[in-house]
């Protein structure tokens, strides 16, 4: 299988998962693994084995970055946003498809302050302060939510949100998701599996639409994954939908799901993040455990083993630490715990575990 995504860029405690209104934590920005496009901000395209300081920001405070399949995204405490890294779909925002090594300041948006970034996998999406979705890159599924399929080398307003108030954004592979503050829960792009949780599956939707079957309650947080779509309610129930192929949705099968689907295994649990990888998923609860579920080819599951999960599985680090967050790559996962020491497991073919070598864990 084809590992894209395994940039890995740390500010503060970890990047954004799904982008949420970034805070200045006034941290420098560290990056490791694949930077064959320059994705790494570093200036080359040499890959890096461990986490080295992005050096262009050694004197900007960041409040976030996140990565999507070869490029970067980053967010200074100014509301600035930077991009990097490949761009041959215009997922950089620059107005043109040309590789960047250093971050470039996306211009288009030099009058806004932007508040939540997300990365899909050749398609960006933004959130401004004064309440606007933007959307660029490759749009052959409807994922910039444009209600159309044409691609994008600079910022468009997503106008289906003008009048909606956005607090949360999600992007994947090919799909994207959105949270307003009404707690409604909206989706695009592909959804060949059902990955939008629309009650059926079909090529693509190009504008945002309504996640009904999550009406009347509260959607607080979600990932997405490659091909499916990760949710939590306010009443602390856990939602899974779309591809299912090895139990990434935690429903205890391998069955597909084009609605959202409860995951029980949580019941009565807190649950404190989500964040979906390409064919598994990590969920970290309130008493600091940690639980994966899903493809485990790797050893992205953190289990000691690489046999596949269909049920949520308790992943314990040494020393029985605690973790308080937590980012699902492509084929590999890493952990903050709460003694400040991060880990890392899976795939690391690039030093995407930024371990200093190239071999799984």
């Amino acid at each position: 299988m084809h590992r894209p995504t395994v940039c890995v860029l740390f500010a503060a405690l970890l990047a954004l998962q799904s982008a949420r209104p970034v805070q200045a934590y006034e941290s420098p920005l560290v990056a490791w693994g694949s930077n064959g496009f320059g994705e790494l901000g570093l200036g080359d395209t040499t890959t890096r084995l461990t986490p080295t300081a992005v050096g262009f920001f050694a004197d900007t405070p960041i409040a976030g970055a996140c990565g999507g399949g070869y490029f970067s995204l980053a967010v200074a405490s100014d509301g600035a946003l930077w991009a990097l890294g490949r761009n041959s779909y215009g997922q950089l925002g620059l107005g043109d498809t040309a590789a960047r090594s250093s971050p470039t300041r996306i211009s288009a948006l030099d009058t806004r302050t932007t508040i939540a970034i997300a990365a899909g996998m050749y398609h960006s999406v933004a959130l401004t302060s004064d309440n606007k979705v933007w959307a660029w890159g490759r749009n052959a599924y409807g994922q910039l939510g444009l209600g159309d399929t044409t691609n994008r080398t600079s910022p468009a307003e997503v106008t289906a949100f003008a009048d909606k108030s956005v607090v949360t954004l999600a992007a994947s592979n090919t799909h994207t998701l959105a949270i307003t503050s009404d707690g409604r829960l909206w989706a695009w792009g592909a959804n060949s599996s059902g990955q939008l949780g629309l009650g059926y599956t079909s090529a693509g939707v190009s504008s945002p639409t309504e996640v009904t079957a999550l009406a009347g309650l509260t959607v607080r947080r979600v990932s997405a994954g490659y091909y499916h779509t990760i949710a939590e309610t306010e009443d602390g129930r856990l939602w899974a939908w779309g591809k299912n192929s090895n139990g990434q949705l935690g429903l205890g099968d391998t069955t597909d799901r084009s609605t959202p689907t409860p995951v029980t295994a949580f019941g009565g649990m807190t649950i404190t993040a989500v964040s979906a990888g390409c064919l598994h998923t990590l969920v970290n609860t309130s008493d600091g455990r940690l639980w994966s579920f899903g493809s485990n080819y790797w050893g992205q599951l953190g289990l000691g083993d690489t046999t596949d999960r269909a049920t949520p599985m308790e992943v314990a680090l040494p020393g029985g630490r605690s973790v308080i967050a937590v980012t699902a790559g492509f084929a590999h996962s890493i952990a903050h715990a709460s003694d400040s020491t991060t880990w890392a497991w899976g795939s690391n073919d690039s030093g995407q575990l930024g371990l200093g070598d190239t071999a799984d864990r």
